[in-house]
């Protein structure tokens, strides 16, 4: 078989077998680590520009949605880019993409409006004029602009939403089991990522609980797209976290399908839409919801039946505060603020990537003869920011990026997101602004150590630490 059904409407491509019956044009197949993964072919030493995998097609059960994700690698100037057309009748649709992806680029959605089938919209192909397709080809492209490297592609999946799954509220199976899960809150983040990282925010809390010890800035700048300018593309999420050597992909499931993920021991995130006001009558009511929100993911990390009602357990990051991120919501209302169906599937895959995907530049703090003033270096060489590096800005620049610090014991605490953080701003001269003063008072007058994260776009994260007496 060509792929791995995982569900009815949900197919894997990531098996060797798999890859080697599409075509694959300037890309060799090999084995890295026990997984299949495509890579560019090399031609006297040098990498090819691009090359292209193309899928047979695939039937389908008919559907008026699709989601696209994949997992791969992408170093310097390299990117993937996933296509896929489909069938309407007796019609293909033109090859639509989901943009160019990687994580050392400013990765963009597109739009594709003129095709007169179907669209994709920033993650999600529809079919258009209320009609259903039933196949599917899938292609994809690998780029880079490095003669010495290249991305690699490991896993392509793409799930369908049938009529069926619009309609079905199962949630026949029993299930009792609450997944202990890190709950991080998206308000008490840097301010001007606070209040559209919901996303970042829900996948950083998946991954760490598997050996990630990511902030949410840090995922959240390499989680944007810079033509849907936010960052909650479904599959820029997805890739990102395979990137960090989970497998992760998006899929349309049901309630029962959620607690299979529960029951197997992986908390899932999904997107929901709710209000908390009863008399609200715009969007889904939610007893217990922090406020309102028109698009909005969580994770869901468990099931709980009390007296024969039955809850869903979350850790939403529309919140206050960590402590108030996890919440038990009816599931009678749940059902009804999940009505995308879209779910965040995460799973272990590769630890060591984990690792070394999260390593952090040791750099330090010197102090200037400016007031509250610090240089910040990395050896010998001083880096310099941008006067608004750290200034709120929509849409996100590209030099954009958050000084934030803490003032606990361990850097390397296994749930370092969970922290308190605190958020400062870069000088006009470049350096970082550090009110002695006031970190004192936050320190509420115990020897401390302030440890300071720069986190950026595009960028490593640096780490410099200084003691507070």
């Amino acid at each position: 078989m060509n792929f791995t059904r995982v569900a009815d409407n949900t197919f894997l491509i990531n098996q060797e077998g798999q890859f080697a019956a599409g075509s694959l044009t300037d890309l060799t197949l090999h084995r890295h680590q026990g997984q299949a993964e495509l890579a560019l072919a090399k031609t006297d030493d040098s990498y090819e520009t691009q090359g292209v995998f193309q899928s047979d097609a695939f039937k389908t059960p008919a559907f008026s949605q699709l989601l696209m994700s994949w997992n791969g690698q992408t170093p310097q100037s390299t990117y993937l880019e996933l296509q896929a057309r489909v069938k309407v009748g007796d019609q293909w649709s033109a090859w639509l993409s989901w943009g160019k992806w990687g994580t050392t680029i400013a990765s963009a959605s597109v739009t594709n409006d003129a095709d007169p089938l179907a669209f994709v919209d920033t993650d999600t192909l529809i079919v258009r004029h209320d009609a259903r397709a039933d196949q599917v080809q899938i292609r994809a492209l690998l780029h880079s602009d490095h003669t010495t490297l290249t991305p690699t592609l490991q896993l392509i999946c793409f799930s369908v939403l049938t009529d069926e799954q619009k309609h079905d509220h199962d949630g026949g199976m029993s299930l009792n089991k609450d997944i202990s899960t890190p709950a991080y809150a998206q308000l008490v983040r840097d301010p001007k990522l606070a209040p559209n990282i919901c996303s970042p925010t829900t996948i950083t809390m998946a991954m760490n609980r598997m050996g990630g010890n990511l902030l949410v800035e840090e995922t959240a700048y390499q989680d944007y797209d810079y033509v849907y300018q936010g960052f909650g593309n479904w599959a820029f999420n997805m890739a990102l976290a395979g990137s960090y050597g989970f497998q992760a992909y998006a899929e349309f499931t049901t309630i029962d399908g959620l607690k299979k993920e529960i029951a197997a021991g992986y908390p899932v995130g999904v997107s929901v839409q709710y209000t908390n006001d009863p008399n609200d009558k715009t969007l889904p009511y939610l007893e217990n919801a922090y406020g309102p929100t028109h698009g909005h993911l969580l994770l869901v990390r468990g099931f709980q039946t009390i007296d024969d009602t039955e809850y869903v357990l979350v850790n939403d990051p529309f919140a206050a505060s960590n402590q108030q991120a996890a919440k038990r919501y009816l599931l009678s209302q749940f059902q009804n603020a999940w009505s995308t169906h879209m779910a965040y599937i995460i799973h272990e895959n590769k630890p060591a990537l984990i690792a070394d995907r999260t390593k952090r530049q040791q750099a330090f703090l010197r102090p200037t003869d400016e007031k509250n003033t610090f240089a910040l270096y990395l050896g010998q060489h001083r880096l310099a920011f941008p006067a608004d590096f750290a200034a709120a800005s929509d849409p996100l620049r590209i030099k954009s990026g958050s000084l934030a610090y803490s003032l606990t014991a361990d850097p390397e605490d296994q749930d370092l997101a969970g922290q308190h953080f605190y958020y400062t701003h870069a000088t006009k001269s470049g350096n970082v602004y550090l009110d002695l003063t006031e970190i004192k008072k936050q320190a509420a007058g115990k020897k401390s150590r302030l440890t300071l994260y720069v986190m950026a776009a595009l960028d490593k994260t640096y780490i410099a630490e200084m003691p507070i007496v």
